[in-house]
This record gives structure tokens, sequence and C-alpha cells, in this order.
């Protein structure tokens, strides 16, 4: 093998090294691209949805206070002479 086939492959397989090295490159772009894209759900998630939890401690106070303004609508009737008696 002579100097110029050396030098010529030498060239080749660090040409082949950069391309990998670029190509990971971009791979690890795509990867933390993806990964931001998805935080960016979750963020949006946090800020708009309710845990099932706190979902659920609003449906009762929501519930009890419905009641509570029923209850007083019916005294309120009662004691003007309006509904059920």
């Amino acid at each position: 093998m002579t100097i110029g086939e050396i030098t010529a492959i030498s060239t080749i397989c660090l040409g082949l090294i950069g391309v990998m090295f670029k190509l990971q490159n971009i791979a690890d772009q795509k990867r933390n691209r993806v990964y931001e894209r998805l935080d960016n759900v979750k963020e949006h998630l946090e800020q708009t949805m309710v845990s099932k939890e706190v979902c659920s401690i609003l449906h009762n106070q929501i519930k009890d206070d419905i009641q509570e303004i029923k209850t007083d609508l019916k005294l309120l009737l009662r004691k003007n002479g309006i509904g059920d008696k």
C-alpha cells in the first residue's frame, strides 16, 4: 500500500467519522426537540387541567352551594306565601 492509498483511505475514514458525528448531532437535536414539545404539552396540561381530587372537591362544593341556594329559595318563597306550604 502506498502513501497515497493510505492518505485516501484515511481521508475517507475521517470523512465517514465526520458524517457519523453530524448524523448523531442531528439525531440529538431531534430528540431534544421531541422532549421540548413533550414538556410544553405537560406544562399546558398542568395549566389547563385539574386533578381528579381537585375536581371532586369543586364538584362537592358546588353541589353543596346549589343545595343551600335551593333551601334558601324555598324558605323565601314560603315566607312570601308562594310555593309549597
